[in-house]
């Protein structure tokens, strides 16, 4: 029985062969709605904003909730290289989506990209928006970060394993929702990202490892 970070397989239960094996022909997206939850809240938000006034943590469902899929018209197919995960080592949720990427040998298929440990404001030049979240390494700011409560560290702007945005150079795991046309949801980690069409696949961990488990 593997348990950590609040992943629990049963090692009978990991299947230990590779879902992604396949590399299905591209086909235009069927026309289907994509599911994501409505949010709770309008305006950016973050996890804070989920306790309670007596200091217990009333958490909020994640808001995509699609899967990778063999179906038919499936639109999230298993396919080598086309899914990322953008992870925190700060979030025990998105440690267990990294352990079972490593359980079931998709290193090689599923590409990682690692946040900053540390809040930051995601709009830094709108002093009216006073959200904060995780961000990307910056290697050529050289600024030296505090966390968002102008506290702590202090902090380098980027570290060995953390890593800008590969992709679209995004600044903050906020503006990779916001390409997905998510402008007021809660811009938490993990995330299980389409390269291909763009969009988030899934924010909830606990689906993230069944998709990589099955």
């Amino acid at each position: 029985m593997l348990h950590r970070f609040g992943i629990l397989i049963s090692a009978s239960r990991i299947i230990t062969s590779n879902p992604f094996q396949f590399n299905s022909a591209h086909a235009k997206l069927p026309s289907t709605t994509m599911t994501r939850l409505n949010a709770t809240k309008s305006g950016a938000r973050t996890a804070l904003d989920e306790m309670s006034p007596d200091g217990s943590f009333k958490r909020v469902d994640a808001a995509w909730r699609n899967k990778i899929s063999k179906e038919p018209g499936s639109m999230f197919p298993p396919e080598k290289n086309r899914y990322h995960l953008y992870v925190a080592y700060a979030c025990p949720w998105a440690h267990r989506t990294l352990m079972t990427r490593a359980i079931k040998g998709l290193e090689d298929v599923i590409s990682v990209t690692v946040v900053m440990p540390v809040w930051q404001k995601t709009k830094p030049d709108d002093p009216n928006d006073s959200h904060n979240g995780w961000i990307f390494a910056d290697k050529t700011s050289g600024k030296v970060l505090k966390n968002s409560a102008g506290l702590g560290g202090p902090f380098p702007s980027s570290y060995p394993q953390n890593a800008e945005d590969p992709f679209y150079n995004a600044k903050s795991i906020r503006e990779i929702y916001e390409m997905a046309g998510d402008k007021d949801g809660k811009y938490t980690v993990p995330i299980l990202f389409d390269k291909w069409s763009q969009t988030i696949v899934s924010n909830e961990s606990s689906e993230i490892i069944q998709m990589l488990n099955s």
